[in-house]
């Protein structure tokens, strides 16, 4: 799980550079070149960190019981990342309509309508992530498994029917998925708010 620590990194990364042509921007609103740099940076940046959440999710699930969970521990690695990739898409989609609009002195409001539908699917990820979990932690809590399911690895393969105990670093970890995951929402928020006081 080391890789994850460089991942997080490129998300901290992205944001300055992104938030960094924001402030450009405003000092020179007339260039393209800052408008281009945030909306790619900002666009870029919380899919980072998503990706991050979802792949320890399907981990912590492994270590914990998979017989409370949902789906398998891999399965929610691939759902939730390839909807993390489809609202990178969308959004990147709308940001290079909006760009090049701006670029032949044209409207950028549909690239920018293409744009926000990518943060609301994202959002909608996001959430549709928060509720496994809480049914998972939820389930292992009252120690309800789902059906019959047994304790089983990423692939399916069966271990034993226990409930590993929660230890203070998966303790840790939950904690920083839980504000990451706040967070994250605030900061998809944030460009949407802005987009409503414009209207």
């Amino acid at each position: 799980m080391w890789w994850l620590l460089p991942t997080m990194f490129a998300c901290a990364l992205t944001e300055v550079i992104g938030w960094s042509g924001r402030l450009w921007s405003s000092i020179n609103p007339r260039s393209l070149s800052p408008y281009l740099m945030q909306s790619c940076c900002t666009v870029l940046a919380p899919s980072f960190m998503t990706a991050a959440l979802f792949i320890i999710l399907g981990k912590i699930t492994t270590h914990l019981g998979t017989q409370y969970a949902r789906l398998r521990p891999n399965v929610y690695s691939v759902l939730f990342i390839t909807m993390d990739i489809i609202a990178l898409i969308i959004q990147s989609v709308g940001g290079a309509k909006a760009s090049l609009a701006l670029t032949n002195d044209g409207d950028p409001e549909v690239g920018a309508r293409i744009m926000v539908s990518g943060i609301v699917f994202q959002i909608f990820a996001i959430t549709l992530y928060v509720l496994t979990a809480a049914e998972f932690f939820v389930r292992r809590h009252y120690n309800k498994p789902i059906g019959t399911r047994q304790n089983c690895d990423a692939d399916g393969v069966g271990i034993l029917n226990t409930r590993p105990r929660i230890t203070k670093k998966i303790w840790l970890m939950l904690t920083g998925m839980g504000i990451a995951t706040v967070f994250l929402y605030i900061r998809l928020a944030i460009p949407l708010s802005m987009r409503a006081k414009r209207n």
